[in-house]
């Protein structure tokens, strides 16, 4: 996530007399309003998405004994998104303060939490693809064991991603910064010198794990599913129905899978383009205008980041059967225990 005070200061005299603008205002008119939109953005996505992830968290929790493999692979990603959204009420603050104040522990946290939903989520995005793949294509192969090997993958999966994030707990850093009179504090990450930047390895490092690869292994499973599920034939009335089934959860996988990847590929192509378009200065003048505008992109591609955990519980509840029963059931529950009173 881009921080604000990776600007160098303008090219502008603000000590001259005939100069009434003040450096902060300067920084508020050109730059610093784009914080409060993105904070528009983030408090959206966090309250709804929070709110839709813990309701299908407590459904799947308050019936965890018929969880499917499938059912476990959603609850992680509802709970891989309910991670990530913690960290919303940090960074809202940030934007809005326009310097961190929450010490060094949490800025280090924060970092790394926001960054597993991108991590985690295409891990479990390329799992919950594969065990379409296995179901629809490999039916034989997982009767009777997909429930026990669904945790150990989960945990697998976790434990990988917990191993990739390593390197930004350990160099997330507070930096001082002086814009003017104004002392700002950021919450960024430094890295050791190295051939290249560690920076920028780091993001392509992450690009090509956590998104290129599991978009691609997601590719190689789904072709096989797609042929499958609408090869033509003649079928039996049972078959039919029960590639109807199998049809409409793999659209639903799919749906998940699409805004995912829509969603997270905006902020990974900004990031990159930011990092790689210029030097390790930076903006050598905050006046630059497509250097202002690369980084306005960030933010709001950034803050879009967020729109997805919002949304795919939606397609969740869908995916998880008799979801809407179990809610139903689920809501009644304070009313029962007041009868048994």
């Amino acid at each position: 996530m881009l921080n604000f005070i990776e600007f160098n200061i303008p090219n502008i005299n603000f000590s001259d007399p005939n100069n009434t603008e003040s450096f902060l205002d300067y920084m508020e008119r050109e730059y610093f309003y784009i914080y409060d939109t993105a904070n528009i953005l983030y408090g959206i996505s966090c309250a709804f998405g929070f709110l839709f992830n813990t309701i299908v968290v407590i459904v799947m929790l308050n019936s965890w004994k018929l969880l499917s493999a499938t059912d476990i692979y959603i609850l992680d990603m509802s709970l891989a998104n309910i991670l990530f959204l913690m960290a919303c009420p940090f960074y809202m603050t940030y934007f809005h303060n326009r310097t961190w104040k929450f010490g060094e522990t949490l800025c280090k946290w924060g970092l790394t939490i926001t960054s597993s939903n991108q991590v985690a989520g295409s891990f479990l995005l390329f799992v919950l693809s594969a065990d379409q793949y296995m179901v629809i294509c490999r039916p034989l192969l997982i009767l009777g064991r997909r429930w026990k090997e669904a945790i150990v993958v989960s945990l697998i999966t976790w434990t990988i991603s917990a191993i990739m994030l390593t390197p930004m707990y350990i160099y997330s850093n507070l930096e001082q910064h002086y814009l003017g009179q104004v002392n700002l504090t950021s919450c960024v990450m430094h890295w050791p010198k190295m051939i290249i930047s560690g920076r920028k390895a780091y993001l392509l490092y992450l690009f090509t794990i956590a998104f290129i690869i599991p978009f691609i292994l997601i590719v190689i499973f789904s072709v096989p599913v797609i042929r499958r599920l609408f090869k033509t034939g003649p079928r039996s009335s049972r078959e039919e129905r029960r590639i109807l089934v199998q049809r409409r959860i793999f659209y639903l996988v799919l749906a998940i899978i699409v805004v995912y990847f829509t969603f997270q590929l905006p902020q990974w192509i900004s990031e990159i383009w930011y990092r790689f378009y210029y030097s390790e200065d930076w903006c050598n003048n905050f006046e630059d205008k497509p250097c202002s505008t690369i980084a306005k992109t960030n933010v709001i591609s950034g803050s879009l980041s967020f729109g997805h955990t919002a949304i795919n519980p939606i397609f969740f509840a869908f995916l998880t059967k008799n979801f809407a029963t179990k809610f139903k059931l689920l809501l009644t529950i304070p009313f029962r225990l007041c009868k048994t009173k």
